[in-house]
């Protein structure tokens, strides 16, 4: 990215060691118009209120990648920073850069995807326990082809054969699915998909909802702020999209799911909340907010 930079003539400002401020001091005063960024940062941008101190007027292009980007997050970023425009688009080191990249506003409009193939790529979507071929808008692992993509790892016969077939296609471990337009959506990624009594939680669909009460998040975390930890017990959603849909609430500054152990049913996804300085939100308040934008949820289970 670097190098790409300085072949187009640009100017390259680095940050020794990020800080969120710093950053936005760094725009204002070099006038900065293009910056890489995750997920995690566009959620800043649209949750601080520390942005309005600062002009950040010279922002022109964000390239987000890294992880999926939730088009509520997406939506609202528009909202604050009309000016800016997201560009998204993925990759892996395995395929030498990038697979996937959005060109222009109006694929740059589709702010959920990652956007289209690259040139000379090849893309399916498979069932990642048959290999079998998948549909439009079906969800199953992403198999990449191409020039750019590896020989395999150096050193390391037995994670070349798991991860590259002798025809040349390359498992990222990437849920995702491509629209009837081309576009590419990242789910989530394979191995974070959590099992609840031996289902994967790829879908959209809620069983019940639990919270089991404070947690010392700062020690496990280092989150502030925490609201009680909640813990979902569902069938077929993926942590990204319970994130998401996390990250939704203003009241929220940050969230995370993970997998936590249950003796009945092997792992039920658990979020941590970070609330937003000087907010008084409860856990009812959150899962009464993620109840409604779910497809159903059977019961209220406890609350300690």
């Amino acid at each position: 990215m670097s190098i790409n930079m300085f072949s187009r003539g640009g100017t390259l400002v680095l940050m020794e060691r990020f800080e969120f401020v710093h950053m936005l001091k760094y725009v204002e005063r070099y006038r900065i118009t293009y910056m890489p960024v995750s997920p995690p940062l566009i959620v800043a941008f649209v949750k601080e209120d520390l942005t309005k101190k600062y002009d950040l007027s010279s922002l022109k292009t964000l390239g987000c990648g890294g992880a999926p980007l939730g088009k509520e997050v997406a939506d609202a970023f528009k909202e604050k920073f009309p000016h800016v425009e997201i560009v998204q688009g993925y990759g892996l080191t395995e395929t030498g850069g990038g697979a996937t990249r959005t060109i222009g506003p109006e694929e740059s409009s589709q702010l959920a995807s990652v956007g289209r193939l690259s040139e000379n790529m090849e893309a399916k979507i498979v069932d990642p326990e048959t290999g079998e071929a998948l549909g439009l808008g079906q969800r199953g692992e992403l198999w990449l082809r191409g020039p750019t993509v590896m020989k395999g790892y150096v050193g390391d016969e037995k994670a070349t054969a798991e991860t590259l077939l002798p025809d040349g296609w390359l498992k990222t471990g990437d849920l995702c699915y491509f629209d009837s337009e081309g576009f590419l959506y990242i789910v989530d990624r394979l191995k974070e998909l959590i099992k609840y009594k031996a289902y994967q939680v790829i879908g959209s669909y809620y069983h019940s909802l639990y919270c089991i009460g404070h947690v010392d998040c700062k020690s496990n975390l280092n989150y502030q702020q925490c609201c009680p930890a909640i813990i979902f017990d569902y069938f077929q959603v993926p942590p990204a999209e319970l994130e998401k849909l996390l990250q939704s609430i203003p009241e929220i500054a940050d969230a995370a799911v993970i997998p936590y152990p249950d003796e009945e049913a092997g792992q039920i996804p658990m979020a941590y909340v970070v609330r937003k300085p000087g907010s008084n939100t409860t856990e009812g308040q959150i899962m009464d907010s993620i109840a409604k934008q779910v497809s159903f949820c059977i019961f209220f289970e406890t609350m300690v």
